[in-house]
């Protein structure tokens, strides 16, 4: 069965834990608002304290400042229950994400062009 997918049309960036993870505020409508942590669909990027773990995250502040200042993004999340790792053999809840901004540009296509990719998944013309 696919995963279901589900389109914010108003989310703001809280916070930026890295390359591939970031805190947004989306609004639910009727003043509602939900916080939740949301890793960037089929990007890869190193952890901080990891070789260019600062450049990945860096290059997120790029793309926001760039495409996003006031911070305000449109996010098609997908829940999962899949280990985030294999090694801690754990399953719990998280949410996949495809951030754009009002330009139309995509976050996650500008950071898997800059090579931070999930190496899981076919890249076209392999």
């Amino acid at each position: 069965m696919a995963p279901v997918r589900w389109a914010w049309p108003v989310a703001t960036v809280l916070d930026v834990h890295d390359g591939d993870s970031l805190k947004l505020g989306i609004s639910l409508g009727f003043d509602i608002h939900a916080h939740v942590w949301v890793r960037l669909s089929g990007v890869r990027a190193p952890e901080l304290s990891e070789a260019d773990g600062l450049q990945a995250r860096n290059d997120v502040l790029t793309w926001l400042q760039e495409n996003a200042p006031d911070d305000q993004v449109a996010v098609a999340t997908e829940r999962t229950n899949t280990p985030l790792e294999l090694r801690f053999r754990q399953s719990f809840t998280r949410y996949l994400g495809l951030v754009t901004a009002p330009n139309g540009a995509e976050l996650n296509s500008y950071l898997i062009a800059k090579g931070w990719i999930d190496r899981g998944m076919a890249v076209e013309g392999d």
